[in-house]
């Protein structure tokens, strides 16, 4: 629910709409308030094998307006 991600974004990085998290083992980033991974939702042009599942450029998640990471999240849940 969106309710999860929102306690999600609040104890995983408070809130910080610019957060990034680099995963070695995977070569992936999370990226954003919800920390939304490159591997399977986002494109970042990194990530070997990426998906890209929400049609998005990684830097949306990255933005004060949160419209994207919404949506994005929605699709993840």
């Amino acid at each position: 629910s969106l309710a999860n991600w929102m306690c999600l974004a609040k104890w995983e990085r408070n809130y910080n709409t610019k957060a990034t998290n680099y995963n070695p083992g995977s070569r992936s980033t999370d990226y954003g308030i919800f920390q939304i991974n490159s591997r399977y939702w986002c494109n970042d042009g990194k990530t070997p094998g990426a998906v890209n599942a929400c049609g998005i450029p990684c830097s949306d998640l990255l933005k004060d307006d949160i419209t994207q990471a919404v949506a994005c999240a929605k699709r993840v849940v």
